[in-house]
């Protein structure tokens, strides 16, 4: 067994980010490494979590020799360049939904991952290894619960700034306010529910159907331009509405999804997946399943991530250790420890998990940064790591066919017509006015 597990360098100061690195400690991986787009949120950052190094500078994470696993949350306009160098580096990479904003943005971070099969290149969809998901694909793949897949449905309700934005949200009116411009409000930079939320919907249906999207349609809307704090010069382009429609697969599988973040109340998701024989709904972090000879739905899988037993992801029951936020399925700001006994989770050194994410997704990264810890473990070279816990983790590749279903999904609202999936995986050409002799001579423009 390996006695030392590598040492985290970390980029990006988002809510994600600030649950992920109490996970990661109390995995008995070491955050070394700390880098933030400002000086001042490095070091805000660094205080709260106990990094001891940290810094605005990208090399000097990468360059750290304690550093052999780089975990990324940041803005997604330059994840894929920061996941891309530290690859080459020979670094193994984490990286957090979404990836870009564009499929074409994701292109370096998915060429590196192919140039270098050895080294790790994961996406951080904790979803994938909730159990409850776990046993609902098992149960459509293997056991063929609901027969032929015929229809997926998908609703995704909240009232927030985005899935994991650490803004405090208000109202004026209709709208809700952030207490800054951020990247969450612009689309070029990433933003909107269709990025945030619609790629990890895209890619748990794909992972638990295993169908693929060949054609789409969608209509996606921003309703909330400005609001009390985001006002003036500034305006916010970000979606905040999308449904969309896909085709799936040769055999006339469709789907439909729904996100819409001006719904005020708890935090709600709900998957589900009809065929021939029954259906499956996954609610919240539950799963429940109806054959068409039954008269009412069956519970197959509970998983209290509500949060109502603390014990869920530990805190040992004591009062106000853990409760349900004010915003609903959510874990509280500054509550939750990962002490429970009966976690796989160390609990040498318990610590705080910072900010909020819906239950359901926490959840799922617990499950996945454990299945991290042990893929490291399970191999003597310090820069070895064993595929087999992550067999069912999302790879680049997963993620550059979620990007382009994204764009699709944009590109068929703008023109009001279906269009076509189809997986580009090459530089777009930068001058397409350009002529195919012109291209290929060695002459400059210039």
């Amino acid at each position: 067994m390996r006695k030392m597990l590598p040492g985290v360098g970390v980029f990006g100061n988002t809510p994600a980010m600030r649950c992920y690195i109490p996970i990661l400690k109390s995995c008995g991986l070491e955050v070394v490494a700390l880098w933030a787009r400002t000086a001042e949120e490095a070091r805000q950052m660094s205080d709260d979590l106990g990094i001891p190094l940290y810094t605005t500078d990208v090399d000097k994470v990468l360059l750290d020799r304690r550093v052999d696993l780089v975990v990324i949350s940041c803005s997604p306009h330059i994840q894929a360049h920061i996941a891309a160098k530290a690859l080459g580096i020979g670094k193994h990479v984490l990286c957090s939904l979404p990836s870009g904003p564009r499929s074409r943005d994701t292109l370096p971070m998915v060429h590196a991952s192919r140039y270098y099969p050895r080294l790790m290149s994961l996406m951080c969809n904790g979803l994938r290894f909730l159990p409850s998901v776990v046993k609902m694909r098992r149960l459509i793949k293997e056991s063929g619960f609901v027969g032929t897949v015929t229809v997926c449905e998908v609703n995704v309700h909240y009232c927030s700034s985005g899935v994991l934005s650490h803004k405090p949200s208000g109202r004026k009116g209709s709208s809700y306010s952030t207490t800054a411009y951020d990247w969450t409000c612009d689309e070029a930079m990433g933003g909107g529910v269709l990025n945030l939320y619609g790629g990890m919907v895209v890619d748990i249906l794909s992972y638990v159907t295993g169908l693929r999207a060949i054609r789409v349609q969608g209509m996606v809307r921003t309703f909330v331009r400005q609001t009390e704090r985001v006002s003036g010069i500034r305006e916010i382009t970000s979606d905040d509405f999308c449904s969309f429609q896909m085709e799936l697969g040769p055999d006339g599988a469709c789907a439909t999804v729904t996100l819409n973040s001006q719904v005020p109340g708890p935090f709600v998701q709900e998957i589900t997946v009809l065929g021939t024989l029954g259906r499956l709904t996954l609610r919240g972090a539950d799963l429940y399943g109806q054959r068409y000879d039954r008269m009412k739905e069956d519970l197959l899988h509970f998983d209290p991530t509500s949060l109502k037993d603390v014990e869920a992801l530990g805190g040992g029951g004591g009062g106000g250790t853990g409760h349900l936020h004010d915003g609903g399925d959510e874990v509280d700001s500054t509550a939750t420890t990962l002490s429970n006994p009966h976690s796989t989770i160390s609990t040498s050194a318990p610590t705080v998990i910072s900010h909020k994410m819906p239950a359901p997704y926490l959840k799922g990264v617990v499950h996945m940064l454990e299945c991290v810890r042990d893929a490291f473990q399970q191999v003597e070279e310090k820069q070895g790591w064993c595929p087999d816990p992550l067999a069912d983790a999302a790879t680049f590749e997963d993620c550059f066919y979620v990007q382009t279903v994204l764009d699709a999904v944009r590109t068929a609202s703008k023109n009001r017509q279906s269009v076509k999936v189809v997986l580009t995986d090459s530089e777009p050409e930068p001058n397409p006015f350009l002529s195919t002799a012109m291209r290929r001579s060695t002459f400059s423009l210039h």
